[in-house]
């Protein structure tokens, strides 16, 4: 009688421990799916980043050529500049040098 006690007693612990063991089985699937879409996820995110550092690149390329545009115009305009002051400047000598001919003019006559 004693043996078949535990024996019945030996058989639910069995029993109990399977069910355990099932629990943990879908446990462990369940986290294993749960580690498959992090993986997932991060895979997309990893994509996502370079994705963003090659638009940083391209942005960050384009930006330097402006500016080595804007640096070429800006030469452009000084020496535009230059050349229009020099032009006023040969401008009013050329006015002074006249009106003084045209003052010599009036006192000769």
């Amino acid at each position: 009688k004693q043996k078949e006690t535990e024996l019945h007693y030996l058989k639910e612990l069995l029993q109990g421990k399977e069910e355990h063991n099932q629990s943990l089985k879908a446990l462990v699937e369940a986290k294993q799916s749960e580690i498959k879409d992090l993986r997932e996820k991060l895979t997309r995110s990893q994509e996502k980043l370079q994705q963003k550092k090659e638009e940083i690149k391209e942005l960050r390329d384009e930006l330097i050529k402006s500016s080595s545009e804007l640096s070429q115009k800006r030469k452009q305009i000084t020496a535009l500049e230059s050349e229009r002051d020099s032009i006023i400047s040969e401008n009013r000598k050329v006015v002074f040098e006249q009106e003084l001919r045209l003052k010599k003019k009036f006192e000769v006559s």
